[in-house]
């Protein structure tokens, strides 16, 4: 088992990267999707949308496919395997917060970490629990962008080949329920540049940060 990032929920997080080669305008990275059980449709749809919103990389285009259907015929650039957990539907009859333990992790082989994200939505929806504070309604959409967004931290170490987290935005070591389930939310323009500089992407600088 590798080191994790540890993110607050508690949640772990932890890195893999493919390595990139020579990349041009229009570069392809390919996510393969995997469940134990089928995925619905509006979470689906959330979770793309809010990847690309997270994700907005001048060149870098997204391409979803399932893991159990793909044909094998296209090519990527970049390939990640995305495997999901648990039961993925907030309708899930309510259980009590889950103790600690990781919502998202990945594996290091001989020092390469490895490009397989797994995410864990049992725990994710248990920490949809701690927002009982604030106005807020689980459904398939929020929970759809919340997981998006552990898979786009994920993903920005699998581009960046780099295990560096910031202060302030998706790349920071310690998220919060909020952090994942409230409006807003973003990486830092810091965070995007370092995936274009490792993909030779253009540079990000001009971006936004959609941190509230």
């Amino acid at each position: 088992m590798v080191p994790a990032f540890r993110l607050l929920l508690p949640v772990a997080l932890s890195c893999f990267t493919l390595h990139a080669e020579s990349a041009s305008p229009g570069l392809r990275l390919g996510l393969l999707t995997g469940a134990a059980e089928t995925l619905p449709g509006p979470l689906v749809t959330a979770l793309r949308e809010e990847t690309s919103r997270l994700l907005p990389l001048p060149g870098l285009e997204i391409h979803w496919r399932d893991l159990e259907g793909r044909s094998g015929k296209e090519t990527f650039d970049h390939l990640i395997i995305v495997r999901f957990h648990g039961s993925c539907s907030p309708f899930t009859p309510a259980r009590a917060v889950l103790p600690p333990g990781p919502l998202g992790i990945t594996h290091i082989s001989d020092g390469q970490i490895l490009p397989f994200i797994e995410a864990n939505c049992a725990q994710l929806t248990s920490a949809a629990r701690r927002l009982r504070r604030v106005p807020f309604r689980l459904d398939h959409e929020s929970l759809g962008r919340a997981l998006a967004r552990v898979v786009a931290h994920e993903i920005y170490h699998v581009l960046s080949d780099s295990g560096r987290h910031d202060r302030h935005g998706l790349s920071k070591a310690a998220l919060t329920p909020a952090d994942l389930f409230l409006p807003g939310g973003g990486f830092e323009p810091a965070a995007l540049n370092r995936i274009a500089e490792r993909l030779a992407l253009p540079p990000a600088s001009q971006l936004v940060s959609t941190m509230p």
